[in-house]
């Protein structure tokens, strides 16, 4: 589904919003990691 429906966008990072960091948040980073190195 990435590829046919946005193929032409690039992930450039991720944010969280809320007072705190949860379990799962670095989990996400090193996905997104996978994605793009250089996240913002």
């Amino acid at each position: 589904m990435y590829r046919k429906v946005n193929a032409r966008e690039r992930i450039v990072g991720w944010y969280h919003t809320g007072p705190k960091l949860h379990r799962n948040d670095i989990s996400i980073n090193e996905l997104i990691r996978g994605y793009q190195p250089d996240s913002v």
